[in-house]
């Protein structure tokens, strides 16, 4: 996938540990299957995540990796360096 410019959005609401809502959707160039990174924040380390579904203004995205965990208010860009 390839965006127009890139994405950064904030997780606004967990569902369980390893998946989420963010305040980031269509509207930003977000399609389902699309890769992003959720950054490092205190002690919740970065993960890779997958759009699961996708609105006009969020998005439901879900950990890549069986140990990982997401937190609200972590970053989740569609660049893995920032």
């Amino acid at each position: 996938f390839l965006l127009a410019k890139p994405v950064r959005g904030k997780i606004t609401e967990l569902v369980g540990a390893q998946e989420a809502w963010m305040d980031q959707g269509a509207a930003s160039g977000l399609l389902e299957g699309m890769i992003l990174t959720a950054q490092q924040r205190g002690d919740v380390g970065f993960s890779q995540v997958r759009v699961v579904a996708v609105e006009q203004g969020r998005s439901r995205i879900k950990c890549e990796w069986k140990d990982s965990k997401l937190g609200f208010g972590q970053t989740v860009t569609s660049r893995f360096q920032e």
